[in-house]
């Protein structure tokens, strides 16, 4: 069936193949939504509310104190462009990095204000629109990645040098800026000019438009230095604001910004009231000592602010002809009425006395007031749009609604994501101990390693899993799995040989590698009677669990649930959804959030208020608790699948809607009884920090 799932995709495009070999590796995503973001939700549009942003709002993060200013941009570190990216940024100055927040002091009469947030993604379309339909969109990613800049974010560019007086935030992945600098050096240099005078506020937190709050905090720290570095090389101030891919939020993030330089978060609005119910806004709130603005809505008048946001959305779709998006090929096209309308609704807000500034800019003018800066209090992860998109489980779960959507496989995609980072990780130790071991010089391993994770990060991207991924978009992710892995192996080769060993084991809890001459058999646990009741739903298909002991001393006890899908018995839609309940005797919610692995967080559910009544949580190391100091862990390497949290419902459920109907899975869960301490160091020993073999 393979190969003729392989010709399917090849030959036709995603509709007809989904409609001919629903059960094969093809189609999924709609024109016209494109990201979670692209601004479908009424919720999204226009007016609304800013939050605060900075805890030193009026110190911008643009490392130039770091290693990007005066003479050490052009020093042996790199900040001079070398060879061939010299030539390719030929416009880029000597690199001093200027104060990007605005010269003027705040006024802290002024109350009013006009914030924009400008979110572009060069992977719109992950891949390219190549095979996506049969007449006006063949594009591949190359020509995909220049319609999106050509027809979208030149415009923009343009119209903000046009208006010097006038600011705005811009967010896009780093990813973003190599393209520029490759193929559209002048406007990078606009760009370049923007953003150092202070009028664009210059928002990345990512390299790759990736589905961070779903994977460890290394991956993340591996994309901000990726960030960390174009931005210096390119001479750009990066900015303390932070919002990003599928506007995902949690308190994880914060945590990250505080340690890493960041210091404003945007919470999106709707996803703000899909946890918190209704009620006014604040101007700005506080979340692990950084602020926290949420729009776009507008604020409580007893804040004495007003806050206006004529734009919240996908960038590109600003001044698109007929609101149409990069998946429309051809017809995505610049609008220059579009733009000339957008223009005279800025102008219409200043003539009403309103700043049209950055969101760094409001929240200096927020402490020049001496507002009040109430507590966040406890937020849940989560994506903007969650009514919509069922928040985490439309990229972790959850299928499309297009007729293309047969093809969707979020588990495996997920799932191998996983598996390859956790190899690369393991590639990044073995190095380290071959350079201290052997005394050896190991860079071009190191530089193979970074091409690696540019590939997993690449791999990561939200849109191969949600909202519609066709197969195109399916394939980037797996392919760019494939090549990492490539990479990785290379580099275990290479070290195995040097060190002299057939197998290395690497242990990423304790960073040690041991050799073994030869490959250990699979550790075996004998098999135990199930300690709880687990529910498995499998519409036509045969299911098989085995439980296992896998451990016990010391008052905890340890199991291990394997669960067998068989592929479909016989042909129906209802084969393609996979879950595993788990029985919840807790009124809490006590989980790790993502990039936030080393804590588990413990919220009643009356702290909250679901507008679906329910809520997806993508548990990066598996854990959550069920209460009667009983947790599941996920072993996320054969099932990455977002979790389901329910008042008044007595299960939490793994749901996986995409599993082809065609193909068998194997899911494996640990189940632990004990402390919060000990299943926590559990967790990430099964998925964060375990032992790779090689």
């Amino acid at each position: 069936m393979r190969g003729t799932c392989s010709l399917v995709t090849r030959l036709l495009p995603p509709l007809l193949a989904a409609v001919l070999a629903p059960g094969c590796d093809c189609g999924g995503s709609t024109a016209g939504e494109g990201d979670a973001e692209s601004g479908t939700d009424a919720d999204l549009e226009a007016d609304g509310p800013a939050e605060d942003a900075g805890r030193e709002a009026d110190v911008p993060v643009d490392f130039a104190d770091e290693t990007t200013g005066g003479e050490e941009a052009t020093g042996e570190d790199g900040g001079e462009l070398d060879g061939d990216a010299e030539e390719e940024e030929s416009s880029a100055p000597d690199c001093t990095m200027p104060d990007v927040i605005p010269e003027d002091p705040p006024d802290p009469a002024r109350t009013k204000f006009a914030l924009q947030m400008m979110h572009f993604n060069i992977q719109y379309v992950a891949g390219g629109l190549a095979g996506f339909c049969p007449v006006f969109c063949d594009y591949d990613e190359r020509a995909t990645e220049d319609l999106i800049i050509r027809e979208s974010f030149v415009p923009v560019l343009d119209f903000y040098l046009d208006h010097p007086d006038w600011g705005v935030d811009i967010e896009l992945p780093s990813y973003m800026i190599e393209v520029l600098a490759e193929r559209w050096p002048d406007e990078l240099a606009k760009l370049r000019t923007l953003a150092q005078r202070g009028q664009v506020s210059l928002i990345s937190f990512h390299f790759s438009a990736q589905l961070f709050l779903a994977f460890p905090i290394y991956d993340q720290e591996k994309s901000w230095e990726l960030t960390r570095d174009i931005f210096e090389e390119h001479c750009l101030p990066l900015s303390p604001t932070v919002f990003n891919q599928e506007g995902e939020f949690g308190e994880g993030r914060h945590e990250f910004m505080r340690e890493h330089g960041y210091s404003i978060g945007v919470f999106p609005k709707n996803l703000y009231h899909y946890v918190r119910g209704g009620g006014p806004l604040w101007p700005y709130y506080a979340l692990r000592g950084t602020d926290v603005v949420v729009g776009p809505e507008g604020v409580d008048p007893a804040s004495g602010i007003e806050v206006s946001w004529p734009f919240f959305d996908d960038g590109e779709k600003l001044a698109a002809a007929g609101d149409l998006d990069p998946y429309f090929g051809d017809l995505f096209r610049f609008d220059p009425a579009k733009l000339a309308e957008y223009e005279t609704r800025l102008q219409a807000l200043e003539d009403a006395g309103y700043k049209i500034t950055t969101i760094a800019d409001y929240v200096r003018h927020l402490r020049a007031r001496s507002l009040a800066q109430p507590d966040l209090g406890p937020v849940l992860d989560g994506t903007w749009q969650p009514s919509s998109t069922d928040g985490l489980h439309r990229w972790m779960g959850a299928m499309g609604v297009t007729p293309w959507s047969g093809a969707e496989r979020d588990n495996q995609v997920r799932t191998t994501n996983y598996r390859t980072r956790t190899l690369l990780e393991a590639a990044d130790v073995l190095i380290n101990h071959a350079e201290t071991t052997l005394g050896a010089d190991y860079t071009w391993h190191r530089n193979s390693m970074t091409d690696a994770w540019r590939h997993v990060l690449l791999a990561e991207v939200s849109d191969a899993t949600g909202i519609n991924p066709w197969s195109g978009e399916i394939a980037y992710s797996l392919d760019h799995c494939a090549a990492a892995e490539a990479i990785a192996d290379s580099v275990f080769d290479d070290l195995k040989a040097d060190l002299g060993t057939a197998f290395v084991s690497v242990d990423l809890t304790t960073r040690t590698v041991e050799r073994l001459d030869a490959e250990p058999p699979p550790d075996t646990f004998p098999t135990a009677t199930a300690p709880l009741a687990v529910e498995i739903s499998a519409p036509h298909r045969d299911v098989t669990t085995t439980w296992h002991n896998t451990g016990s001393a010391d008052g905890r006890t340890q199991y291990r649930l394997v669960v067998s899908f068989s592929a479909m018995t016989e042909i129906s839609t209802g084969a393609r959804t996979l879950i595993v309940r788990f029985p919840r005797t807790t009124d809490r919610i006590v989980y790790s959030p993502g990039l936030l692995e080393t804590e588990l967080v413990d919220y009643a559910f009356g702290d909250f208020v679901f507008e679906e009544g329910r809520h997806w949580l993508p548990l990066p190391n598996g854990i959550i608790a069920l209460g009667d100091d009983w947790y599941a862990i996920k072993h996320t390497r054969t099932v990455h699948v977002a979790a389901r949290v329910q008042p008044g419902d007595p299960t939490i459920d793994f749901e996986d809607d995409t599993q082809p109907a065609l193909e068998r899975a194997e899911w494996v869960f640990e189940l632990f009884h004990g402390g919060a301490t000990e299943a926590l160091e559990l967790a990430n020993r099964i998925n964060v920090r375990p032992v790779v073999l090689r």
